[in-house]
Formats: C-alpha cells, structure tokens, sequence
C-alpha cells in the first residue's frame, strides 16, 4: 500500500511539472504589445471595422459581395449600426434584459434611481439606419414605490424623447466621424 502512494505521488508530481513546462513554455511566445488608445477609440475602430465587411466577412465593395451576387439587399441586422451601438452604449450602465441585434431591439431590466424609490425601465427598437427621428422608438416605463409595493406610472414619454435625442444626436457625430475618415 505504501509502495502505492509513492508511486501516485511521483505519477502526481510528473505530470504537474508537465503542465508546468507547457504553461511556461507557452507563455513564453506570447507577444502582448500596449494599446494606449482610450475605450472610446477602440469602440470606434472596431465599428469602422464592422462597417466594412459584408456578410461573408470579407472587404465589401461597392455593388460587390453578396449583394452583387443574388441582386438583392443583404442585412445581417443592426449588429454593425451606429444608432444600434450608440444606442447599447447609453444603456449599458443599467442592467440589460434583452438585448436582439438582428431585430434592433435593446430591452434593459428595472434600475433603481432617487434613493431606490424610483426605478426604469427602458425598451429600444431600431427600425432602420437611416439617422431620423423614426429611425428608433422608445418607451420608458417608470415606477415608485409606496413603502410596500412598486406602483406602475405609467410610460414616459418625455424622458423616451431626451433619450432619443441623445442616441441620435451622437450616432449622427459619430457616423459624420466615420464617413470623414
């Protein structure tokens, strides 16, 4: 029995030193280099990025790609749009239910505001790229809560439209960002 426990002991410390080496060894030829631009930046890059690509992922031309091929507009969805990803970036600091980037649709769970006795709920659709005022809806919902229960206001339609205003107005300096580039 004892002979037994060497031997798992040695078998154990084999293959730990195994792993050890290969974790070292591929550590190793790891390259990281420093990126210093800032989390904006890089957001950007890698919508400009997206931007270009057609459904194949390849450089898209225009008039090429599929499109070209089966003389019919292609859409991956909302996925690459700039009002869909100003859009999830305005409601990224709540908390998200739902978040659908072929339909266009950003549903965020109830957050808490005003010392947790007001909480949101905001529901995002985006219809198309366009960049106009009918290019996305919103609806936020509100409740306050009576000391036992939260109570139902209703729908905002006020705070929906700063919203909306807000998500468009940035998506259009960043889409002006982009076609100048």
């Amino acid at each position: 029995m004892n002979s037994i426990n060497k031997y798992i002991e040695k078998l154990t410390n084999f293959l730990l030193s195994l792993v050890l080496l290969f974790v070292f060894t591929s550590c190793n030829q790891l390259q990281i280099e420093r990126d210093d631009r800032t989390l904006g930046e890089r957001k950007k890059d890698i919508r400009v990025e997206d931007r270009g690509l057609d459904v194949e992922g390849k450089l898209a031309e225009e008039g090429g790609g599929i499109s070209k091929l089966f003389g019919i507009e292609t859409s991956i969805g909302f996925e690459g749009s700039v009002v869909y990803q100003v859009a999830l970036d305005k409601v990224s600091f709540m908390p998200l239910n739902s978040v659908d980037s072929a339909s266009g649709i950003i549903i965020t769970d109830w957050y808490n505001i005003a010392d947790n006795n007001l909480r949101l709920k905001i529901n995002i659709r985006i219809t198309d790229e366009s960049l106009s005022d009918e290019s996305i809806v919103i609806n936020v919902f509100k409740q306050s809560f009576d000391g036992q229960k939260w109570v139902d206001e209703g729908n905002d339609p006020g705070q929906a439209l700063k919203i909306r205003n807000s998500i468009l107005s940035e998506a259009r300096v960043l889409q002006a960002t982009i076609d100048l580039s």
